[in-house]
């Protein structure tokens, strides 16, 4: 069978569905034909125009190519997302875990034994022990009392009744003295910080009416906060120190020359 007898069919689908067949046979050309070289028109300085369009042959070959560039091209750009969000997931998976370690530093216990770490008996829950003692005073337990201040000095005043307050208010019969006094301590700046105890005088009443009780003792002295031993001369230098000079409060606890009492606050 010669070449002359071998027939090519090529089938080809346009879009439309409908199918043409091309049937031709091969010419056998020799090399030097192919590369030009006895070919004049090869041989002149025009080039050869290239065919515009589809291939004649496979018109789709065009479409598969396009179609096989953007699906490389979407894989590689899909490759790069992937590892960029494996790569900020990790970034966020450290950032969380310092967090975490900030937090327990700075809001975490403070003791070395904590109770999580303490062992346990056997048998026993890790439930929270409801008959824990809460912090701070417990009811029933006695207090820790006033602060002393007994190592400043002391300024002593008498407070006694005087006028209508020394008599009975029905029949005028002055009070007589029982002896003793019931001492008011009230803490004061003057100069310096001192001790200004006032010592109210006790009475009793002389006469037998029986309007007033058996035991009057002398008005304690007027105070900014009732039952406190901060004097108001405290309150106002406290007071124009911090709203008049614009000195911040511990600049005055530290001044010796002024509140040299303040040492002796700690219980």
């Amino acid at each position: 069978m010669s070449t002359s007898d071998v027939r090519f069919y090529d089938v080809a689908m346009s879009v439309d569905g409908s199918a043409t067949v091309f049937c031709f046979t091969p010419a056998r050309v020799p090399l030097d034909e192919l590369l030009g070289e006895n070919d004049p028109v090869a041989s002149t300085d025009d080039p050869v125009p290239t065919p515009n369009g589809p291939c004649p042959v496979c018109p789709f070959l065009q479409q598969k190519l396009d179609a096989a560039r953007e699906a490389a091209y979407w894989r590689a750009m899909h490759r790069n997302a992937t590892q960029r969000e494996a790569k900020l997931k990790r970034r966020v998976a450290e950032l969380e875990a310092k967090l975490r370690l900030r937090e327990q530093q700075l809001f975490g216990r403070k003791t070395e034994t904590s109770p999580s770490a303490q062992p346990q008996p056997t048998g026993t829950s890790n439930a929270p022990d409801c008959t824990r003692r809460p912090r701070g005073q417990q009811r029933g337990q006695p207090g820790h009392g006033r602060r002393d201040y007994s190592h400043l000095p002391a300024d002593f005043q008498d407070a006694q009744l005087t006028g209508d307050d020394a008599c009975c208010p029905q029949c005028k019969q002055p009070f007589g003295p029982i002896g003793g006094t019931q001492n008011t301590t009230v803490l004061e700046i003057d100069v310096r910080a001192h001790r200004r105890v006032v010592r109210r005088h006790r009475y009793r009443p002389t006469c037998e009416c029986g309007v007033v009780p058996q035991v009057l003792t002398a008005p304690p002295p007027p105070r900014l906060i009732p039952k406190s031993m901060l004097g108001v001369s405290i309150w106002v230098e406290v007071l124009l120190d911090k709203y008049q000079f614009y000195r911040p409060t511990y600049r005055l606890l530290d001044d010796p020359a002024v509140m040299d009492w303040t040492c002796r606050w700690a219980p």
